[in-house]
């Protein structure tokens, strides 16, 4: 799996044509491997949230599976929220390859060795 970011900047002209300030631009593209891809498809994930953000009050996705496999190109008007977003996208792409794993394991079996040091605050 890959993420593929491109950031740009634009200027914001008025009606009149004077300076308004500065958009931000972010595409995005996520590159599945075949397999992921027939995962993907086999488990419908096309329609899953890849990250939120929140406008007015309101829970709104960054982009579903199939958007960001078809690429998919953002603006926000100040650097912080296209970073905060880009962040947030990795997250949720990181998270979507844990849920591929877990999908490609159904089937099979997995063997955990368990040490005393995976114990956690939580534990005894």
């Amino acid at each position: 799996m890959q993420l593929i970011v491109k950031r740009d900047q634009a200027d914001r002209r008025g009606v009149f044509g004077g300076h308004k300030g500065v958009d931000f631009s972010l595409f995005f593209k996520l590159v599945l491997s075949p397999e992921e891809l027939n995962l993907v498809h086999r488990y419908k994930f096309e329609d899953h949230p890849l990250g939120w953000w929140f406008a007015q009050g309101a829970e709104i996705p960054i982009a579903s599976v199939a958007e960001a496999l078809a690429g998919k190109t953002m603006q926000w008007p100040s650097v912080v929220e296209l970073v905060t977003r880009e962040r947030e996208l990795k997250r949720a792409c990181r998270s979507l390859k844990l849920l591929i794993e877990v999908a490609a394991s159904f089937g099979g079996e997995e063997v955990f060795d368990i040490e005393v040091d995976d114990v956690d605050d939580e534990g005894l």
